[in-house]
């Protein structure tokens, strides 16, 4: 922006700058020092046509040409105003649409929580063990509820069952199934609706910024690798003969969590950032389950689930090769 001369009147150098933006030269009234008024255009490469026309003004700046121009660069200015406002309202509205975990944006979120649901209303939430028996990792030795002082074991702690197994064996007959599966049982209400709402949220927003396919690749990878580390950790406590049933969508959630944490910190850009408090609240959560107050839960699907989030997270920046110092 550049002065290209001084009117003594500001009425008149508000005149010849409504009729130079009738000529397509943007220019600016500012106050000078003196009392009078400096002529600024915005443009450079407009600076020695504004001089030229500022020359033409002083000498007759009651020309009808400058006159009639009051009204048309009044006009122009509501015109711009209007597409303005009309620019601004409709990026508000892209930028809200695109931050909507929505049916259309978020398709494998929303098929998760249906099958999910579905489940858990088909199964009585995890009780008909004739029905899940073919879909648990390590399935039970019977499809009957062992009895415990004459009744039925019942599920424990909302969320996992303990009760003799046959292991592996159905899965290294080929029943891979069985590694996916399980994340669809849930055992109770609670255990739905906490694991539900976990799952809108990360992986809703996983698949907002990172699409579909990612968010079904870490579903896919997450679902295994929580249930074989549970499977795992309950042969070294339990023994080969007091298997656990683990089931739920909570070491999938463990690892969208992980990822959406280390992606947002090493990269900001990814629009993957979760807030300080969602972290805290996921590792207090993680830490109140490994009590054993909440009951026996599968806390080792929890933290397989979480280190392999975080390991896909960090994955592009621990292997990356050193940046060249320049």
């Amino acid at each position: 922006m550049r002065q290209i001369g001084i009117l003594p009147d500001e009425q008149l150098a508000r005149r010849l700058v409504d009729y130079l933006l009738t000529q397509e030269i943007e220019a600016e009234v500012r106050p000078t020092r003196d009392t009078a008024w400096g002529i600024w255009v915005v443009k450079e490469d407009h600076v020695e046509a504004g001089r030229r026309e500022l020359d033409a003004f002083q000498a007759d700046p009651n020309a009808a040409r400058y006159l009639d121009a009051v009204h048309a660069a009044r006009n122009r200015r509501r015109a711009a105003e209007q597409r303005q406002r009309e620019h601004a309202r409709s990026t508000i509205e892209l930028r809200d649409q695109l931050n909507v975990i929505s049916l259309r944006r978020c398709p494998v979120v929303h098929l998760l929580i249906l099958v999910s649901v579905l489940v858990a209303l088909l199964t009585g939430f995890g009780r008909n063990y004739r029905d899940l028996a073919p879909f648990f990792l390590a399935p039970p030795a019977s499809a009957v509820p062992p009895l415990v002082d004459g009744r039925p074991v019942q599920v424990v702690g909302g969320s996992y069952l303990e009760q003799p197994s046959v292991g592996l064996r159905p899965l290294l007959r080929g029943e891979v199934w069985r590694l996916f599966t399980p994340m669809f049982i849930h055992f109770g209400l609670a255990h739905l609706v906490f694991n539900m709402l976990a799952l809108y949220g990360f992986g809703g927003l996983i698949e907002l910024r990172k699409g579909s396919w990612t968010l079904l690749a870490l579903v896919l990878a997450a679902c295994p690798v929580s249930f074989l580390t549970q499977y795992v950790w309950d042969i070294q406590v339990h023994g080969p003969e007091r298997m656990g049933l683990p089931g739920g969508m909570s070491g999938v959630v463990y690892a969208l969590f992980g990822y959406c944490w280390m992606r947002g910190e090493y990269e900001p850009e990814s629009g993957l950032r979760i807030p300080n408090g969602t972290i805290v609240w996921m590792f207090l959560w993680l830490a109140l389950c490994g009590t054993g107050a909440l009951g026996a839960i599968a806390n080792a699907a929890h933290v397989g689930g979480l280190v392999l989030g975080m390991g896909i997270g960090l994955g592009p920046y621990l292997f990356a090769p050193p940046r060249a110092e320049g």
